[in-house]
């Protein structure tokens, strides 16, 4: 008697996706034309430093989401589901070098894949703002970026509550 055991595996195509180098306090233009896509940055940063990001898709139908992770690809943390105007804070660093930005069009799920569904397609801009946490401004502008988040929180309720309103 003979037994033949076969193993098969089965793999999903790779996402593609492109890959940029970004600065400290520099705003960059994407753009997604397809549904579940993804873009991704990356940051050089030192110890003891910190990094925001804030993402403001146009008009009003995308809508994205930020993930953020360490030197080794460790994942640090990710702004949740697909959302307008998402922003996150990497909290402070403790290794020296380059930092991944992900920024998608659809949900990020536990394995780090891209999840069905999408967040649209359309043109979005990315800011990435820095800070040593000695420096003496560091506590201020935490502030106003704190402030800023929750403005853009705000107006996008706003919004929301007025669209109902005039439905």
């Amino acid at each position: 008697m003979t037994v033949i055991i076969l193993s098969m595996m089965v793999t999903s195509p790779p996402i593609t996706y492109s890959q940029t180098t970004i600065q400290c306090d520099e705003t960059i233009e994407g753009e997604f034309t397809s549904n579940v896509e993804e873009h991704r940055y990356q940051l050089a940063m030192e110890p003891r430093e910190k990094f925001g990001v804030n993402v403001k898709t146009a008009g009003d139908l995308l809508k994205v989401v930020i993930a953020l992770y360490g030197t080794t690809n460790l994942f640090i943390g990710k702004t949740g589901t697909i959302a307008k105007d998402p922003s996150i804070s990497s909290g402070m660093l403790s290794a020296k070098g380059l930092y991944t930005i992900r920024v998608a069009n659809a949900n990020i799920a536990r394995n780090d894949k891209l999840a069905s569904g999408s967040g649209g397609v359309g043109i979005y801009e990315i800011k990435v703002y820095c800070l040593k946490l000695d420096d003496p401004k560091a506590s201020l502008i935490q502030a106003i970026n704190k402030i800023e988040s929750q403005l853009t929180d705000l107006t996008n309720q706003l919004q929301e509550l007025r669209k109902m309103i005039q439905e």
